[in-house]
């Protein structure tokens, strides 16, 4: 079985976390790829996915939600997990980030989990309209992924496909 993690990222954070998670599948000896969501990535039936998207102002990319309404015409019982980045700081704010009730409504009916991870901020990659939009909300640069909790993560869906293999 293959492990598809697609990402949509505009200024490859959720790219990075997408790549940190293929490779420490691949180390639970899983053939994982990381793929971007704008190349529409052909899955085949059986195949895994975990598909992460920024959140911006309560929506994921439009490139991520395009491969979430392919994924609802697939059959039920696919291993599809997916996990939004966004909030900034420490504590993470805005602390009730959420994305949109489509995304929510995946999670809750189709995909085995849904993670929210702390994202990153570097001003100086944002075009003037974003960073109007992030001083508006007083958003704090840095880079706030917490690594150490993607790859419990992505060992927990290892683990997962561990026990659907012996199934």
């Amino acid at each position: 079985m293959s492990v598809h993690v697609i990402t949509a990222s505009k200024h490859e954070s959720t790219r990075e976390i997408g790549a940190v998670i293929a490779q420490r599948l691949r180390d639970h000896g899983n053939e994982a790829v990381a793929e971007q969501a704008e190349a529409e990535p052909r899955i085949e039936a059986g195949d895994a996915v975990v598909l992460g998207s920024p959140i911006y102002m309560g929506k994921w990319r439009k490139e991520a939600r395009k491969i979430l309404e392919k994924l609802w015409e697939e059959p039920a019982g696919q291993a599809i997990w997916l996990f939004t980045t966004g909030p900034l700081g420490d504590p993470p704010e805005p602390s009730d980030a959420k994305p949109e009730e489509t995304v929510e409504r995946f999670a809750a009916e189709r995909a085995r989990g849904h993670r929210m991870f702390t994202g990153k901020l570097d001003r100086a990659q944002l075009n003037r309209r974003e960073r109007l939009a992030v001083r508006a909300v007083k958003a704090p640069d840095g880079d706030f992924r917490d690594w150490a909790a993607i790859e419990t993560w992505a060992d927990e869906i290892a683990e997962a496909l561990a026990t659907d293999l012996r199934s």
